[in-house]
């Protein structure tokens, strides 16, 4: 059954609520060309999501409008606004189109004094074994940025050609979810806390021909808090990144900024880096636990940034092992390889071979106790 949306009767809930429409067993939901304006939408299982060319999407400006729902931040589990599309526990959709999905990401912004004490009172309330439906940040007081696309607990998504153009706190969220593809997609946001694919905690993630532009991480994964005793951790595995685009960012790929699950088997190959910060990281956030192992990056050129490889274990208890970073070729490049150390704990095993890259400096180890 394909259902197309009427853009004339139902306002902001136009596209719900064709999907709402739908029969039990599922179908098609169609967005013509033009500009449309959207709450909160809520996908689910075995639907088709089809944007035409030229559908423009605008999603409601007032965070008010996003109910509550259960999500992540930080890798902490928790209750908060939710992300302009959700999906939960879903199997089999498919989203994609020649459509862009439009936010104002200043209609969202946080003070960072008062965030900071969010994300604070989160920590505390995941060490102390808070239950995750007690720990809620949404009102006037209480606030953290959603996503503006975010599949938890699903399996066989395809997302295919769209936009994303702006988001509170990154593009898209993938949390324990499996067998996930993303072709041909363009993921640009703005903001410096906002990367543009957040993979958590899932399996068989395949990443093909996309283009990442973003003010924070155009690729970060990870793998739950270590301190999170209610919530409990999974994996992050069996990823796959080929032939993508990655500029402005703070990093292209950043592997393990929480990682207390174990982050393995990733595969990245026959990429370009143009104009981040850094190209390739592996790290943790201080006091953080986890193991990262089983990674291969091939076939990757990096230009125009400060660091190519930054390798920094020196804060957390981060196991690295079984990494092979090789055919790296770069220009206009500071630092080629940067690796933070304490020489007291474990030493990540990371083979690097074939490395050419021009850089005013080679390699730097760092050593801090």
């Amino acid at each position: 059954m394909e259902i197309r949306c009427n853009n004339q009767t139902s306002g902001w809930n136009a596209i719900q609520a064709a999907i709402d429409a739908l029969p039990m067993e599922g179908g098609t939901v169609v967005v013509p060309a033009g500009s449309w304006r959207s709450g909160p939408i809520r996908l689910r299982s075995n639907m088709e999501l089809r944007l035409e060319d030229g559908c423009d999407i605008y999603f409601n400006e007032d965070p008010s409008f996003y109910p509550e729902v259960a999500t992540r931040f930080d890798g902490i589990d928790c209750i908060a606004a939710s992300p302009m599309i959700l999906a939960d526990g879903c199997t089999d959709v498919f989203l994609h189109g020649h459509g862009t999905f439009h936010v104002k990401e200043e209609a969202f912004s946080v003070d960072e004094e008062r965030l900071a004490g969010d994300i604070a009172s989160l920590r505390d309330m995941a060490m102390s074994g808070i239950p995750v439906s007690e720990r809620v940040f949404k009102g006037p007081d209480h606030f953290l940025p959603q996503v503006l696309l975010q599949f938890s607990n699903c399996r066989n998504v395809r997302l295919k050609e769209f936009t994303i153009d702006g988001a509170p706190h990154g593009a898209l969220r993938l949390l324990r979810c499996e067998n996930t593809t993303l072709q041909g997609l363009t993921l640009r946001t703005r903001g410096k806390c906002s990367p543009g694919l957040i993979a958590d905690s899932s399996k068989r993630v395949i990443i093909e021909g996309c283009h990442f532009s973003t003010g924070s991480d155009c690729v970060a994964v990870s793998a739950g808090a270590v301190t999170d005793f209610a919530a409990g951790t999974r994996p992050l595995e069996d990823v796959e990144v080929r032939r993508c685009y990655f500029t402005a960012g703070r990093n292209a790929f950043h592997m393990g900024p929480e990682s207390a699950g174990g982050i393995r088997s990733i595969l990245v190959r026959d990429c370009l880096i143009y104009s981040t910060d850094c190209g390739i990281r592996i790290s943790s956030r201080k006091g953080r636990r986890g193991q990262i192992c089983q990674m291969l990056f091939d076939g990757i050129q990096i230009n125009e940034v400060r660091e190519a490889i930054h390798i920094g274990c020196d804060r957390s208890c981060l196991s690295v092992r079984d990494v092979s970073i090789e055919n790296i070729t770069g220009t206009d490049v500071k630092t080629a390889v940067c690796c933070q150390q304490d020489p007291e704990k474990e030493q990540p095993v990371i083979e690097l071979s074939n490395i050419h890259v021009e850089a005013v400096n080679g390699a730097e180890l760092q050593a801090i106790g």
